[in-house]
């Protein structure tokens, strides 16, 4: 693989997320808040079965480069986009985002020497009210 679109990265990202346990919840849901990549749940150990896991919210970067400059896309502008429309999507579902476990993470999926996708998952990448 010699290019890696930003709908294959958010593909790359979705399998992965599902392999290390998450559930998918949605991909590319659209509010008036704007766009979420990924909204998932992931299931934290030792959480009780009435929270069940964690709100995940996931911005998915794919770059050709470094993932380094994949995390640097993801800049205060961005995160607080991403943060409105996690709050709008929770709200439009009777979700109170202040009574949930709500994490904001991010994926950077770059190409590594042999054209392969490569996945880091930063979780807790950026707070709700940095």
């Amino acid at each position: 693989m010699k290019r890696l679109s930003g709908a294959g990265g958010e593909r790359v990202a979705r399998r992965h997320a599902l392999w290390r346990g998450a559930t998918l919840v949605a991909a590319n849901p659209r509010t008036s808040g704007g766009e979420l990549d990924l909204v998932l749940r992931h299931w934290v150990a030792g959480l009780r079965p009435a929270s069940w896991g964690v709100w995940v919210f996931a911005e998915v970067k794919t770059r050709r480069a470094s993932e380094r400059l994949a995390l640097e896309a993801v800049d205060r502008h961005k995160q607080r986009r991403v943060v409105r429309a996690a709050q709008t999507w929770l709200l439009a579902r009777g979700l109170e985002p202040d009574q949930l476990r709500v994490r904001f993470d991010v994926f950077a999926v770059t190409l590594n020497e042999r054209g392969r996708p490569k996945v880091t998952w930063i979780q807790g990448a950026f707070e709700a009210y940095d």
